[in-house]
């Protein structure tokens, strides 16, 4: 897994609840040293406060004590001791940690000094490495303009601001998120390329002219970074009916357009490889949507379709795509608590 995964795994993970408790419990617990072992990581809310009552009243300065909330939910406590009398080694507490927890299939927070860190059946957890200071880097993060390897984080920047700050192409009627009946592929395309063009560090365009000889060739936005290295994105929409601001307006394309796009991203990676203009990287198919379906759904549907049309194709027809294409990114329209 890449540094980037890993970052964006830290930020969007299933135990965050859990995480933020913890780090509360350490401000709560002050500069007291600890260990703490949990049989079953999500009873922590229910058992916050007692943890760090029984840590205030047992805790001393000159020893680390491992404080276990066992499961049966009862707290218990025993002195950590280093034959080397160094008890508050980091190193003596990475392995003693790992050794706790692996052998009794438990998480282990170790609280000492300036270390903060979580091991999970012997491992580190790399997805926590203290709570606030994640969301402080993801804030800056944020801000960060993106170069071309990191597109995809762009794409969730993207849709992350329009939840939380609304988008021109949704309104809201009787407090529900609808589309406006005049939505276009021109107007979906225009507002992640201005995004795009704020939040990256490469050169971004639209309608870019992917042949030197087919003039209706175009592809919807084009990125190019320093070294000439390209990513080409198709952009695409369906919208069932119900989904607009007039309730009778029917529903405008299907799940079809998948297949369209990747028609037209192949007739792109073919005509760009043999042009040779610039170096392209990577080829995406970005699918605003308003559908019934689950986007879980919606992401299988669109990698059998995508299957599907490689098989229909013959393979030196679809070389290039399959070399270029890195995904189908899916944007549900109406996800919008603004």
């Amino acid at each position: 897994m890449s540094n980037q995964n890993n970052f964006l795994n830290s930020i969007i993970n299933e135990n965050n609840a859990e995480y933020n408790i913890l780090y509360s419990i350490r401000n709560q617990c002050g500069t007291k040293n600890y260990l703490l072992e949990m049989y079953n990581i999500s009873e922590i809310k229910n058992y916050a406060q007692k943890i760090v009552s029984y840590i205030s009243e047992v805790y001393k300065s000159f020893e680390i004590r491992l404080f276990s909330l066992n499961i049966n939910n009862d707290i218990s406590d025993c002195i950590i001791s280093n034959p080397t009398g160094n008890t508050d080694g980091i190193e003596f507490l990475i392995n003693e940690s790992r050794r706790i927890s692996k052998a009794n299939n438990t998480y282990i927070l170790v609280n000492c000094n300036t270390n903060f860190f979580l091991v999970y059946k012997g491992e580190i957890v790399e997805s926590f490495s203290g709570i606030i200071e994640n969301k402080n880097s993801l804030m800056q993060r944020k801000e960060e303009r993106l170069d071309i390897d990191h597109l995809e984080e762009a794409f969730e920047n993207y849709m992350s601001h329009k939840r939380h700050n609304g988008c021109s192409y949704v309104k809201k009627v009787d407090n529900k998120p609808k589309i406006i009946d005049d939505i276009s592929e021109q107007k979906l395309r225009n507002d992640l390329f201005r995004f795009l063009e704020r939040r990256t560090k490469l050169h971004v365009f639209t309608e870019y002219n992917t042949s030197l000889t087919h003039d209706e060739e175009s592809v919807d936005i084009g990125l190019i970074n320093e070294n000439d290295d390209l990513a080409i994105i198709e952009v695409k929409f369906f919208i069932e009916k119900g989904a607009f601001v007039s309730n009778d307006k029917n529903s405008v394309y299907s799940i079809t357009r998948f297949q369209d796009g990747y028609e037209q991203l192949c007739r792109y990676c073919n005509h760009l490889d043999e042009d040779r203009i610039y170096k392209i990287r990577f080829a995406y198919l970005y699918m605003f949507y308003a559908h019934s379906m689950s986007k879980d759904e919606l992401k299988n549907e669109s990698e059998n379709l995508y299957n599907n049309f490689l098989k229909s194709h013959e393979k030196m027809e679809t070389e290039k795509i399959r070399q270029h294409y890195k995904t189908t990114i899916l944007d549900n329209m109406l996800d919008i608590v603004a």
